[in-house]
């Protein structure tokens, strides 16, 4: 009995180093494959465009163009977005080639990069102030990658593309300005501006005053922007524009009921 148990537990041994033999052997060579297999494809299976912390990755209305903010930092300042980030903003083309920076201290905030509808430039906001909420306005041509950027203004809190992208309007130190890509001339349209905004057809420009010039509403044409605005309001709330750019209707805090809003309506065309 003690004979065979001996026997038996020998011929286990047996088929174990055998087995072990055979995993062994084809774990090398299907190790050998996965290290073969993960060499090239280190970060997955996409092309490697550009190395390094990337952070708001953003691309061109037509696809072709990557920004990012590149080792973005958030600012020692109390008080701001959790999310607020200040980094150097680079352009590559999604074809591949090697990155370009176009911007220093550009934030990744709402409306401080901006592409225009027809992918001719990319607007932003370099040397951004989180204090001021306020940068310096560049414009980068995307028809012309290589060229340098066109500084537009120095103290912006504002800016915003004509739907056919072939102008800016943008608020400078409190002023409106307005004028065509990339290099103007910008025309002033009025002082302790906060918001702007371009009828459907971009032929109207509507902007709003700060509450210390009676948050006013006014409209001006784009094509006779050194003209006057006109006034529609003042203290002026949420205002909409219809879609065909003929009508804008705005809201007034009411005066007759507290708590209410009186709601008016004006044309803009003419």
């Amino acid at each position: 009995m003690r004979f065979r148990r001996l026997v038996g537990v020998g011929v286990l041994l047996a088929l174990c180093g055998a087995g072990c033999k055979r995993e062994e052997a084809g774990g090398g060579s299907g190790g050998g494959a996965s290290g073969r297999s993960k060499g090239p494809l280190v970060g997955g299976m996409g092309t490697l465009l550009a190395p390094g912390r990337a952070a708001d990755l953003r691309v061109s209305p037509n696809g072709q163009f990557l920004t990012y903010l590149l080792e973005a930092k958030k600012p020692r300042l109390d008080g701001i977005p959790p999310q607020m980030v200040l980094g150097e903003l680079y352009l590559v083309p999604v074809t591949g080639g090697t990155p370009r920076k176009v911007g220093e201290g550009v934030t990744n905030v709402p409306g401080g990069l901006l592409f225009t509808p027809e992918t001719g430039h990319v607007l932003f906001l370099g040397g951004y102030n989180p204090a001021s909420q306020a940068g310096a306005l560049y414009a980068q041509s995307l028809t012309d990658p290589t060229a340098e950027p066109v500084k537009l203004g120095e103290n912006v809190t504002y800016m915003l593309p004509s739907p056919d992208g072939q102008r800016v309007a943008f608020v400078d130190g409190g002023v409106l300005k307005l004028g065509p890509l990339p290099k103007g001339p910008f025309q002033d349209v009025g002082g302790e501006v906060s918001t702007a905004q371009f009828t459907p057809d971009g032929q109207v420009l509507l902007f709003k005053r700060k509450l210390v010039a009676a948050g006013g509403l006014a409209v001006v044409r784009v094509a006779q922007a050194a003209e006057a605005p006109r006034k529609l309001g003042d203290y002026a709330g949420d205002y909409e524009v219809s879609k065909d750019g003929r009508h804008v209707a705005w809201q007034v805090r009411s005066e007759a009921v507290r708590g209410m809003y009186d709601l008016f309506i004006a044309d803009v065309a003419d």
